[in-house]
């Protein structure tokens, strides 16, 4: 429960918050409700936590929000999942103030942008309502109850060995990336590149490109790359449209060029099970959100024994020689 003071701050939050969560809905923001039957306190009271990913319509986040729904679903928790349609700080901080303006009892959210959001994030956390990020993470110095995430060092190292043990150690190699300012996209790349330096010093990137969360671009990109690279042997993708777009660009080329990406996108795994992807980094997406949401019913009923203050949960590679083993499709996407 929060105090008095806390309460009067995030009512007078709500109010400010009005106008611009009606303009949200206008924008077309995507929303989604859940929840049990009983409270997710000892006394007996309903708690609302609303998720606010970095992009709506996108599988990895669709897959963290259903682990997140399914566990508050469990736990009696109202869940409420409301996003923007493009992956950018602009786009993400009105979500945040609105949906903060509707005083939530606790926000779990995966920032574009950490310190673009901070400002946003300080405050609501200043207005009582207690926060999670599952992802990506906070700018520094932000107060939260925890901080989720796969551990994006380890699997850009991952990426790094499939692609040096499947080149034999030398080679040229290129990465496709989201944005500069995203935290996951920084770790994947220096345990990626850091990896290749130390353990493949024969192979050498040769382009690092960043093409946002477009298929589209990250195809147009992929391929720019290749006609300036002609003995290119290798791609890294850093996030899932990233991944998609260089399995385009490669096309017939797919055994001459190896492909490793991160994610399992439901169009991913259909590449990776045909060939044109060879490997994937595949995150814990579902048990990303469940974490989140055990974590904030722990701390509605001050159970703070029980909540990680940082969380780094471990990535899987998996391969098209292993795509169709039941551990491996456990942990594929959903859409």
């Amino acid at each position: 429960m929060f105090d008095t003071t806390a309460r009067n701050a995030r009512t007078s939050l709500a109010t400010a918050g009005l106008v611009a969560l009606s303009a949200l809905v206008l924008a077309g923001c995507a929303g989604q409700s859940t929840g049990g039957a009983s409270g997710g306190t000892d006394d007996g009271s309903k708690k609302t936590v609303v998720y606010i990913p970095g992009m709506t319509g996108i599988a990895f986040y669709e897959t963290l929000r259903k682990g997140a729904a399914d566990e508050a679903e469990k736990l009696g928790l109202d869940f409420k999942y409301q996003g923007a349609t493009e992956f950018s700080a602009t786009a993400q901080i009105p979500v945040v103030d609105a949906v903060c303006g509707q005083v939530p009892d606790l926000l779990i959210i995966s920032p574009t942008d950490p310190a673009a959001l901070k400002p946003s994030i300080d405050r609501c956390i200043a207005a009582g309502i207690p926060v999670i990020t599952v992802d990506t993470v906070a700018a520094e110095g932000t107060e939260l109850v925890s901080a989720i995430t796969s551990d994006n060092e380890q699997g850009g190292a991952a990426a790094a060995e499939y692609l040096g043990d499947a080149l034999g150690g030398k080679g040229q190699v290129a990465v496709v990336a989201l944005d500069a300012g995203a935290t996951t996209d920084q770790l994947r790349q220096k345990g990626f590149t850091e990896t290749l330096k130390a353990d493949y010093p024969d192979i050498e990137v040769v382009a690092s490109e960043y093409a946002g969360f477009d298929a589209a671009q990250s195809q147009t990109t992929a391929r720019s790359i290749m006609v300036a690279h002609p003995d290119l042997a290798g791609f890294f993708g850093i996030v899932e449209p990233n991944v998609e777009g260089i399995a385009a660009a490669v096309g017939s080329d797919v055994d001459k060029i190896k492909v490793i990406g991160y994610d399992a996108s439901p169009s991913e795994v259909d590449r990776l099970k045909s060939g044109e992807i060879d490997a994937l980094v595949v995150q814990p997406a579902a048990e990303e959100g469940a974490t989140a949401i055990q974590f904030a019913d722990a701390f509605f009923k001050g159970d703070i024994t029980n909540i990680e203050k940082s969380v780094l949960l471990k990535n899987t590679v998996i391969t098209t020689d292993t795509a169709t083993t039941p551990e491996s499709e456990a942990l594929f996407y959903v859409q």
